[in-house]
């Protein structure tokens, strides 16, 4: 079976072979490896090694180092891997091997579909190359020169690729759908006047003028307390013509694009139920009382689906909306995720409010806070932990009184703690408040440690709700199979659907779509889900994610897992237990099918072993058993 090499700069450098990672040794060792992979292939001459290694102020035998560090990473990679040529060093890269290839290669190739007016394709490309990304590029290694202006970069490549993307959005009619996304991102690059004139357009196109208008007044602020400096000619004009009402900002379907995807957002089957719980939030919330609503669920269970339809039904509806989610891989400061909500909230009133609201914020946080005005009477002195949080929920009120507001937390069970805490303050202070907090919470997270504990607290009270979503039903999926018109949709299909994905709405969405590309190849494994299936196994304690690979080759895909690997494998969503056979199994057989292609040979090979085993102990027992089992495999 060939061996899949990854190699990753996008984040922490890592080496991956079949989806686990390689041992890559010191800061030293490992900027040698990221030298080589920066020239893409080239020969990197002894001297420039050096060079960039030491930023130019190498020790006195730097060559003798460098070659034990190539002889090191020749013994993790492979001999064939690393070639030594008269003058240098060479990696030898496969196509798509490194992340940053595939994610310039994507990028280049979305740009050309958006030249060539192909917007719905160039849109899945964009969004494909940025999904490459799991962190800041090089992280690891940002004392380097060569890392750092590689770094600057993709870091500018990224935002170009950012902006390219919301405008085929716009391009398509998603207005309503990219408001959400384009204010995370302007958290993200609060500079940057482009994603600003995307957001009030797509504001002004989704009937929200006023909002268009105060996001032109918040970011005139935001560059005048940085920078000293007025929004450029390209936001004037729209501010001006935002206020004209021109007929010429209104979203025309481009001639040709009939068969372009509808703007509207696709319906959820099976989730009708959870939507209006969180539809009667969002009503008693116009009428001056707040909720909770936390949605609890498997990965790919829909948590952030029915989050995204709450928050285009509440913006139809005049609401205030922010949406926070904890970074993926990173730290973060205490109160992150409120930290992103407050700067959202407080670029949506105006400067009298938002005094108010920084009147009560703890000192501390103001300085995460840019643009909100420090009181002249603010304290010097840090408070108690509590009052800190405390001063969240009042800031909190401040700032959504006669607004009806909803907050998103996304991914909650991976926020900090204190970011949980505030929630239960919130949850005691909603009786007068319109205010509705959708959070998610993955269903792993909810069954042990702090998170059992915090999401405990928040359902002991009557002003939240918790849904628990479980699998779709085979008529929700047969639905799904209907609505996309696959060729010999009926009960059996869908039944085998439900079978493959364990009725996990995501899963199932990617072999629908599978099938729909390819109706004949009902046993692959989408790319998506590979992809998903190798990052989240790759995450993994080795001992974990090699007896995983080695279970799904078995012919009876038993798991021998024990303590915290069990643990590791139940809470990244690849394993539950199985009450019929007594032990662990996977969700699903896609997931398993994922797994088994990125198995090594030496895997496949312990797998025949166990499986040989497996028989001779059951025909010394059981010879019909065991010639049963022969015929079925």
């Amino acid at each position: 079976m060939e061996v899949c090499v990854e190699y990753k700069l996008l984040g922490p450098t890592r080496v991956l072979r079949d989806g686990e990672s390689l041992p890559l040794g010191g800061p030293k060792q490992r900027a040698v490896l990221a030298v080589l992979l920066l020239s893409h292939g080239r020969v990197v001459e002894f001297e420039a090694m050096i060079d960039a290694v030491w930023n130019g102020v190498p020790p006195v035998k730097a060559i003798s180092s460098v070659r034990a560090y190539v002889a090191n990473l020749r013994r993790v990679l492979g001999q064939d891997a690393l070639i030594t040529t008269s003058y240098g060093y060479r990696l030898e890269l496969g196509p798509s091997e490194l992340d940053v290839d595939r994610f310039e290669a994507l990028a280049s190739e979305g740009r050309s579909e958006t030249r060539a007016g192909h917007h719905s394709r160039a849109c899945e490309l964009l969004s494909e190359s940025l999904g490459v990304w799991t962190g800041s590029p090089l992280e690891d290694l940002r004392d380097l020169d060569v890392a750092a202006h590689e770094t600057d970069r993709l870091h500018e490549l990224r935002a170009d690729i950012v902006e390219t993307y919301f405008d085929c959005r716009l391009t398509l009619g998603h207005h309503v759908d990219i408001v959400g996304p384009l204010e995370h991102q302007i958290v993200l690059s609060p500079l940057r006047e482009r994603l600003w004139w995307q957001l009030m357009l797509a504001l002004y196109r989704a009937n929200r003028r006023v909002d268009a208008l105060r996001a032109f007044g918040r970011a005139t602020r935001l560059l005048h307390d940085e920078l000293g400096i007025e929004p450029g000619p390209a936001l004037k004009s729209l501010d001006t013509e935002i206020r004209r009402e021109s007929t010429a900002l209104s979203w025309q379907e481009e001639p040709g694009a009939r068969d372009a995807p509808r703007a509207e957002r696709p319906p959820l089957f099976g989730r009708e139920a959870e939507l209006r719980r969180v539809e009667d939030a969002l009503a008693a919330a116009r009428g001056g009382v707040g909720r909770v609503v936390v949605l609890v669920g498997d990965s790919g269970s829909g948590k952030t689906s029915i989050a995204g339809e709450a928050v285009a039904n509440a913006e139809s509806a005049g609401f205030t909306t922010a949406w926070s989610c904890p970074p993926d891989g990173m730290r973060q400061p205490s109160l992150w995720s409120w930290v992103q909500v407050l700067r959202v909230l407080g670029d949506n009133v105006g400067r009298g409010q938002l005094a108010r609201a920084a009147e009560v914020i703890e000192p501390g946080l103001l300085e995460m806070l840019p643009g909100w005005p420090v009181p002249s009477t603010a304290r010097s002195d840090s408070r108690a932990d509590f009052l800190v949080l405390d001063s969240v929920v009042l800031a909190l009120h401040r700032l959504v009184e006669g607004h009806p507001t909803l907050v998103v937390l996304d991914d909650l069970d991976r926020a900090d703690r204190a970011s949980r805490e505030v929630l239960q303050l919130v949850v005691g202070n909603l009786r007068q408040l319109p205010l509705v907090v959708v959070a998610s919470w993955s269903a792993h997270g909810a069954g042990r440690g702090p998170g059992r504990s915090s999401l405990g607290r928040l359902t002991n009270t009557g002003d939240s709700t918790v849904l628990r979503l479980g699998p779709l039903t085979v008529e929700a999926i047969g639905r799904m199979l209907e609505r996309e018109g696959v060729a010999g949709a009926g009960d059996e299909l869908a039944g085998y659907v439900h079978h493959r994905t364990a009725g996990n709405p995501y899963y199932a969405t990617e072999v629908i779509r599978s099938l729909i590309a390819d109706p004949g190849m009902r046993e692959k494994v989408p790319e998506s889900v590979s992809a998903s299936i190798r990052d989240c196994v790759s995450r993994l304690p080795k001992t974990t994610s090699r007896e995983l690979r080695t279970a799904a080759v078995r012919t009876d895909n038993v798991i021998l897992l024990r303590g915290k690997d069990v643990e590791s494998a139940i809470a990244a969503g690849l394993v539950v237990y199985s009450a019929d056979s007594g032990g662990f199994a996977f969700v699903c057989p896609l997931v398993r099918d994922a797994i088994a292609e990125h198995s090594s040979r030496t895997e496949r090979v312990d797998a025949a072993r166990l499986d040989a085993t497996r028989l001779v102990r059951v025909a010394s027992t059981s010879p019909d058993r065991w010639q049963q089992q022969l015929t079925t495999g």
